[in-house]
């Protein structure tokens, strides 16, 4: 069976300071060597970019920035921040001319 190809890839994305201290905040004990290795993060970032542009059929990739990204007391997203993600999902979108993904007026 084939799988259809998405309309749009999100692809979420931080500063390596900011996935460092995420990382530290988790406590996984097989993360914890990316803490002080800031190249290995920088490396991932660039196979990812390589990944986006060169291996994936041509969908069109909205990236998000997710730097200041913090978790309220329930472990839970703060709901501004994820008011602004979806702010820049949604006009990424509407950048892109994606109308079978664009939000219906009345909605």
């Amino acid at each position: 069976t084939t799988v259809p190809l998405p309309d749009v890839y999100v692809r979420l994305r931080a500063t390596v300071p900011e996935l460092q201290q995420r990382i530290a905040q988790r406590g996984r004990p097989e993360e914890q060597f990316m803490i002080n290795d800031a190249a290995y993060l920088n490396l991932l970032e660039r196979l990812y970019d390589d990944f986006f542009a060169t291996k994936v059929p041509p969908v069109p990739v909205i990236n998000v920035d997710t730097t200041g990204m913090r978790m309220n007391g329930n472990k839970e997203i703060d709901h501004d921040y994820l008011k602004r993600i979806y702010t820049q999902i949604t006009s990424g979108i509407e950048k892109l001319d994606l109308p079978k993904l664009q939000r219906k007026e009345g909605r």
